[in-house]
């Protein structure tokens, strides 16, 4: 049930997370850390979790940090969640690959 809520939310998510630009962009692959660009306003930011293809949560990050540590996860896809200050949520898929 989690994955279809994270499924759900990835398709109907229309979150500004960006400064200017309207979007949260994270390049994939991924390798050791998560990179979150100059367009997040971290100020904003209250969580960042992360989760596998089967809704488990695998990392939460509460952090004001740009780059997020991943190198004890496994390689695969994962779905990354950042939750606003106001509760609103922000999900995309991440490709980690080692």
């Amino acid at each position: 049930m989690r994955l279809l809520t994270i499924l759900y939310q990835i398709l109907i998510n229309t979150t500004d997370l960006g400064n200017s630009t309207g979007s949260l962009k994270i390049k994939n692959p991924v390798h050791d850390f998560i990179e979150l660009g100059d367009d997040v306003n971290m100020n904003d930011l209250e969580s960042i979790s992360l989760f596998d293809l089967t809704g488990r949560l695998t990392a939460s990050f509460q952090t004001v940090e740009k780059q997020l540590q991943v190198t004890g996860l496994k390689s695969g896809i994962y779905f990354l969640q950042v939750k606003t200050s106001n509760g609103k949520l922000f999900i995309q898929k991440i490709i980690i690959s080692h």
